[in-house]
C-alpha cells in the first residue's frame, strides 16, 4: 500500500489489512471447488434403539427422548 493511501485511512479513521494475493487466490479455489464437490456425508451405524418415550421441553427447541438400546457398540 502506498504512502498516501495509509495516510489516507489514517486521516479518515478508516482501517486497512494487507493481505498476500496467494491467500486470496487460495481461498477463493477452496470456496468455488466447495460449491462444486458439496458436502461428503458417512453414516456409521453403532447400535440400534427403541424409542419409548418423547419429552417435550418448555421454552426449549428441542425434545428429550428416552430410549431402550437392542444392539449397541460401546467404546
Amino acid at each position: 500500500m502506498s504512502k498516501d493511501a495509509k495516510t489516507a485511512c489514517k486521516v479518515h479513521s478508516v482501517q486497512f489489512a494487507q493481505h498476500s494475493i496467494i491467500y486470496s487466490l487460495l481461498d477463493d479455489v477452496r470456496k468455488r471447488l466447495g460449491a462444486l464437490l458439496g458436502k461428503e456425508t458417512k453414516i456409521t451405524v453403532v447400535g440400534e434403539a427403541e424409542v419409548l418415550q418423547v419429552f417435550k421441553i418448555k421454552y426449549c427447541l428441542f425434545s428429550l427422548v428416552g430410549v431402550s438400546l437392542s444392539k449397541a457398540t460401546w467404546y
